[in-house]
C-alpha cells in the first residue's frame, strides 16, 4: 500500500512498503498561505503517485480542548500551530483525494515496529534513530522531519498489507 506520512509541520514522505518514492520538508516560519500551497502541492503528488491513505502522527489528536485549556496545561504555541498544520494536510487530503482514508498514529505506535525494541527513549536519539533506518531501510540521506514521515509511512503501510 502506498502511503502519504505527515510528521507536521515540516516533513512529509511517500512510501510503498520497501520503496521510498518521494520525501520533502518546508523552512521553518513559512506563512499559512505560503504552507497551504506547498501542501497542496504535496499531496496531489501524493495521489499522483498513488497513495492510498494518509498517516499522520497523532500526538495531538487526544487534545480536544480548549485553546484556554491547552494554555492552563503548558501547551506551547509551537505545539498549537503543529496540531493546526497537521489539520492543514489532514483537509487538504480529504479535499484531493475523495475521501480516502486518514490514519493517526502515536509516536510509540510507529516507533517501535520502525525503531525496533532497542531504539532510545529521549527525543534527539529517537531523531537519530529514525534517520538512521531511513538510511538503512532506504539508502537515502534525509532531514529529521522527513525520517520521522518516512517511519511513519512505513508502518503503516506493513499494517495494511500484514
Amino acid at each position: 500500500m502506498i502511503v502519504l506520512g505527515v510528521d507536521a509541520p515540516n516533513g512529509w514522505a511517500v512510501v510503498d512498503r520497501d520503496r521510498m518514492l518521494t520525501s520533502g520538508r518546508w523552512a521553518k516560519g513559512k506563512g499559512f498561505t505560503a504552507l497551504s500551497v506547498d501542501i497542496a502541492l504535496a499531496v496531489d503528488e501524493a495521489i499522483f503517485r498513488g497513495a492510498q491513505v494518509l498517516a499522520s502522527e497523532g500526538q495531538f489528536s487526544e487534545w480536544r480542548d480548549s485553546v484556554e485549556a491547552k494554555a492552563k496545561a503548558g501547551i506551547n504555541r509551537s505545539a498549537l500551530l503543529t496540531a493546526k498544520h497537521a489539520g492543514m494536510w489532514i483537509q487538504e487530503w480529504s479535499r484531493q483525494s475523495g475521501g480516502l482514508p486518514v490514519v493517526e498514529k502515536q509516536p510509540a505506535e510507529w516507533r517501535r515496529p520502525v525503531l525496533g525494541r532497542g531504539a532510545p527513549k529521549d527525543s534527539r536519539g529517537l531523531k537519530r534513530a529514525a534517520i538512521e533506518a531511513v538510511r538503512m531501510l532506504y539508502g537515502v540521506e534525509v532531514t529529521t522531519d522527513e525520517a520521522d514521515a518516512i517511519c511513519i509511512a512505513r508502518c503503516v503501510s506493513f499494517e495494511a498489507l500484514g
